[in-house]
Formats: C-alpha cells, sequence, structure tokens
C-alpha cells in the first residue's frame, strides 16, 4: 500500500470511530452533564496518546515551548467541546456533523482579519457558500435558528479559533504533543465543574464513560497519524466521510432519517471546504475532531 492510500485508509478509520464516538456521546447526554462526559473523555482519552510518547522523543518532547498558548487553544477546544456535544444531543447527528464543517469556512475570516492573511476571491465564495449550507441544514424562516444549531456554529467558530491557535504551536511541537496538552489542560478545566455538574454513574455506565475515554483518545491518534503519510490536500476530502458516518449512525441508532434540506446544506458546505482546502502539505496541521 502506497503512503498516501495508507494516510486515506488510516483516516476512514478514525472518522468512523468518532462517528460512532458521537452517537455514544448523544446517548450519553441524555443520562450525564455534558461537561462530565467531556472531563472523562479527555481524562481516559490522555492513556492511549501518552503511550504514544515514547515514539515523538519521549517525556522531553512534552516540554511546552508556550505555555500561554497551549492554555488559549485548550480553552477555545473545550469551548468547541461543550458546544458540539449540546448540539449532537438537540439536532441529528447529520446536520450537527454537516454544520461543524464551517470550521475552515470561518478560519478563512479569522485568518484575515485577525492574522492578517489576505483572503482569496474564492475563500469569501466559500464563506458566503458554508454559510448558505447552514441555512439549509437549518431551516430558520419563520422559526429561527434553535439551540441546537446554534451550538454547532458556535461550535465549529470556537474550533476554527483552535486551529488558528495551533498554527502557531506548531512551528515548535509536534501534533501528538499539542493533542496531549489540549487534553490534559481541558481535563483540568473540567475538573471543577464536576462539582456542580455531576451525575453518579451506574458502574455499567462508569464503564462506558471511561471507554468512550479510552476511544476517543486512541480515535484522535488515527486522525493526526494520517498526516505522516500524505498530505492535507490529499486527506481533506477524506473529511466529508465524517457527514456519511454521520447518516449511518443517526440512522441505525437513533432513526433520524436527512431532510432533503439537510442533504443540499451538506453539500453546499463541503463544497466551501472544498474551496479552501490546502494546496500543498502542511505536515505539521493537527485536526481535532469533537
Amino acid at each position: 500500500m502506497s503512503k498516501p492510500a495508507r494516510g486515506i485508509a488510516i483516516m476512514v478509520v478514525g472518522l468512523l470511530v468518532f462517528a460512532i464516538l458521537n452517537g455514544v456521546v448523544k446517548d450519553q447526554a441524555h443520562r450525564f452533564p455534558v461537561t462530565e462526559i467531556i472531563f472523562f473523555r479527555n481524562l481516559f482519552g490522555l492513556v492511549p496518546l501518552i503511550a504514544a510518547v515514547p515514539f515523538i522523543g519521549g517525556l522531553r518532547a512534552l516540554r511546552p515551548v508556550n505555555l500561554p498558548g497551549h492554555l488559549i487553544q485548550a480553552v477555545a477546544m473545550s469551548v468547541t467541546l461543550v458546544c458540539a456535544y449540546f448540539a449532537f444531543a438537540t439536532i441529528s447527528l447529520a446536520e450537527a456533523t454537516a454544520i461543524m464543517f464551517l470550521q475552515p469556512v470561518i478560519l478563512v475570516v479569522i485568518a484575515h482579519f485577525f492574522l492578517k492573511e489576505r483572503a482569496s476571491l474564492t475563500a469569501w465564495i466559500a464563506v458566503v457558500l458554508g454559510f448558505a449550507g447552514v441555512l439549509f441544514i437549518a431551516r430558520p424562516v419563520g422559526v429561527g435558528l434553535g439551540p441546537g444549531t446554534i451550538a454547532a456554529i458556535a461550535g465549529a467558530f470556537f474550533a476554527a479559533v483552535a486551529i488558528a491557535q495551533v498554527r502557531g504551536l506548531s512551528a515548535t511541537n509536534s501534533a501528538l504533543t499539542i493533542t496531549i496538552w489540549y487534553m490534559a489542560l481541558s481535563t483540568l478545566i473540567f475538573l471543577p465543574t464536576t462539582v456542580f455538574f455531576w451525575s453518579a454513574p451506574s458502574p455499567q455506565d462508569l464503564v462506558g464513560l471511561v471507554l468512550m475515554g479510552l476511544v476517543s483518545g486512541a480515535g484522535q491518534f488515527l486522525i493526526i497519524l494520517p498526516f505522516r503519510y500524505a498530505s492535507a490536500a490529499t486527506l481533506g476530502p477524506v473529511q466529508y466521510f465524517s457527514i456519511v458516518g454521520g447518516v449511518i449512525v443517526g440512522y441505525f441508532w437513533f432513526a433520524e432519517v436527512p431532510s432533503w434540506t439537510t442533504v443540499i446544506g451538506a453539500a453546499i458546505v463541503m463544497s466551501a471546504m472544498a474551496l479552501v482546502l490546502p494546496k500543498r502539505e502542511h505536515p505539521q496541521t493537527v485536526k481535532h475532531q469533537a
């Protein structure tokens, strides 16, 4: 198997893992506070990631070069998870996943106004297309945007902020190092929330929460690893599988049937993302999955 093909295969497996995990989160959100789910997700997600540390140079590779930068990125991703998990719990997985695909489109706006990166006409067309796609998905005419849709849009925005921060961190840190620091700091961020938002899990539920965290960490590694074998431009379109996975899990687990507006809206959002895909390899790029 060629290296790009290997990267694509690993990415598909990782995206499938996260599609299933999003279904798990949707199910768990009916019994536990979102913050509690995220706490378990991050705490036990660290286990498989830390196990991979010897392959990136040992503990020395984890020494933070820019701790404030890691903290900003961790806060942004923590807010992303709260918004995304709330969206998963309140709207269909297909809708939430499609709206979260706005992240690279929103990143264009953030980069233009805050990072002084001049956006091309094509990029601005992608911005307009992306939000038009969300309007198709949300169907706001006469009823207004629902809380789940607003949460998904907010999640995409904060995910874009996190990725913008990663651009700076990646100059001196490996992708795995950035991810470990994000999950460790995010665990500390959510630890105090367990005092106020906590639902005691049964032994069976506790096993489920721990397994969810462990698999999430492994899935995160499966999303990072492909960039060792293929470029971001090659792997970008593969991420569309997330929407397919959301449709499959939503249909078979929760009997969610996507409406025609969701299908059209998702296609428009995917088209917008395609316009802003990188045209050359960025080996240090980190992709975070909700």
